[in-house]
């Protein structure tokens, strides 16, 4: 953790803070400014001084975090290598129904919650947009033929910009834009003979 105040940093490990696992995965803050760490063996939540460890006893069946992102309630909501999870009020895990087995079986990669809809990077299987609201389940993919599809299902990041513009990075697929309202997609990706275009297919991370 960086303390710009003291222009230091702060180290955090199994045995000085009650980590689950040394290999973090995944953070975020909450609205009440817990740190939730994802990591292989569970979520570690807490403040700066100490943290405790959400797992299986929490309903969290499968405690590989890849992803995660604060919902309404203040509570995150979780992906993981086997599915997508919200955390109640009462800090209790529940698996979300993707309606589809291979999705509900699939490591979700990235997530981003959007009014009603939480988007869901799946590895290998595309992105998910769930309506809270409803249970529906919209999956975009990519498609050889179509230009307008997602360039690649291997989604690796997902972000909302200040216009509503939902961007999707992947792995050697570039990057995509999503405009508000629209189900087509534009496609960027890195050109050799091109200086304007993106430097690398591979996305890792969007802000």
């Amino acid at each position: 953790l960086f303390h710009p105040d003291k222009d230091s940093f702060q180290l955090f490990t199994v045995d000085n803070s009650g980590l689950a696992f040394p290999r973090v995965l995944s953070i975020t803050q909450d609205r009440t400014d817990r740190y939730w760490i994802g990591s292989y063996q569970g979520v570690n939540v807490g403040f700066e001084t100490s943290f405790y460890t959400y797992n299986a006893s929490a309903g969290l069946l499968d405690e590989t975090v890849l992803s995660m992102a604060v919902g309404d309630s203040g509570a995150p909501w979780i992906g993981t290598a086997y599915g997508l999870y919200e955390f109640g009020s009462d800090l209790s895990a529940v698996k979300i129904d993707l309606s589809s087995d291979q999705l509900n079986a699939s490591p979700i990669s990235s997530l981003l919650i959007d009014g009603d809809f939480v988007w869901a990077g799946v590895y290998t299987r595309g992105l998910v947009r769930y309506t809270r609201s409803t249970g529906e389940v919209k999956v975009f993919s990519s498609n050889g033929s179509d230009s307008s599809s997602l360039s690649q299902n291997r989604v690796t990041r997902i972000y909302k910009d200040s216009y509503g513009n939902i961007w999707v990075g992947t792995y050697r697929g570039g990057l995509n834009l999503l405009r508000p309202g629209a189900e087509k997609f534009e496609r960027f990706s890195s050109s050799l003979t091109d200086l304007s275009s993106i430097s690398s297919d591979t996305i890792y991370a969007l802000y």
